[in-house]
């Protein structure tokens, strides 16, 4: 009876391993999304009358979700993007002094970020499924919050121009920029009144 528990015990150990290895093995290979069945469909939501269920179906419509050039780039090179706005001139406003330590105001090296240009390339780090997921091309305009607290201007810049060269243009409606009590209160009213 003891040795019957004992087989009876190491076989479903070695069938749950086996089971455990499987499914992951199942969950990292990649799929093929060559038939049109196989692609998810966004536009279409079902609620199935067995258990109330919701499916959803997506559209064989698609945009990209980070895009790695927009159509906005050269407008920006033209300097049309943003108006008139001069971004050296709203860095210097409160450039490092020598001497000053640059990591005193941020976690951070304030004067290699202000050295860094305000575009910059962004590996694109999702899972390979995300990437491979297809989204509605006909999505809703939204709005983008931003809300900071004392942030470095050129951080602050490079986020918004992050926003603007890599977004769709059609998605954006309006890029909110909330000043959360900063202390330097003049560097996003000065933004803002470059910018509006």
């Amino acid at each position: 009876m003891r040795r019957i528990r004992a087989n009876a015990i190491a076989i479903l150990t070695v069938a749950w391993i086996l089971g455990t290895f499987y499914y992951l093995w199942q969950d990292n290979k990649p799929h093929s999304s060559s038939s049109p069945a196989s692609q998810p469909r966004v536009a279409d939501i079902r609620r199935h009358a067995d258990g109330g269920r919701l499916e959803i179906h997506r559209d064989d419509r698609s945009i990209p979700l980070i895009m790695t050039l927009s159509p906005w780039a050269e407008q920006q090179q033209q300097g049309q993007l943003i108006g008139s706005f001069d971004e050296k001139a709203y860095l210097l406003e409160k450039q490092l002094k020598a001497g000053d330590d640059p990591y005193r105001d941020h976690a951070f090296n304030l004067a290699e970020s202000d050295r860094l240009g305000s575009e910059r390339a962004i590996r694109d780090t999702r899972h390979y499924r995300c990437a491979s997921v297809n989204y509605d091309a006909n999505l809703p305009p939204t709005s983008i919050i931003i809300t900071f607290n004392n942030e470095a201007r050129s951080t602050l810049l490079r986020t918004i121009k992050s926003v603007l060269l890599r977004s769709p243009p059609s998605l954006i409606q309006e890029i909110i920029l909330i000043d959360d009590f900063s202390t330097d209160r003049e560097a996003s009213l000065l933004f803002l009144s470059s910018t509006c």
